[in-house]
């Protein structure tokens, strides 16, 4: 069975180690309806998709 575990980065960090080297970068599988939704909502607070997706769990872990 194939993991769903997305483990080769293929470097995709990269670009993003020298400004921002605590963060990573992770693929996501969702509904297109919650994506979307995701999306209008990050916009609306002036946040990328991945930004306000941190957001959201960074809350749920504060709970």
């Amino acid at each position: 069975m194939k993991s769903k575990l997305f483990r080769d980065t293929q470097n995709l960090d990269v670009p993003f180690l020298l400004y921002e080297p605590n963060k990573l970068s992770v693929c996501l599988r969702m509904s297109r309806e919650a994506y979307q939704l995701a999306a209008r909502r990050a916009a609306r607070l002036g946040l990328t998709s991945g930004e306000y997706v941190e957001r959201l769990i960074l809350e749920k872990k504060g709970e």
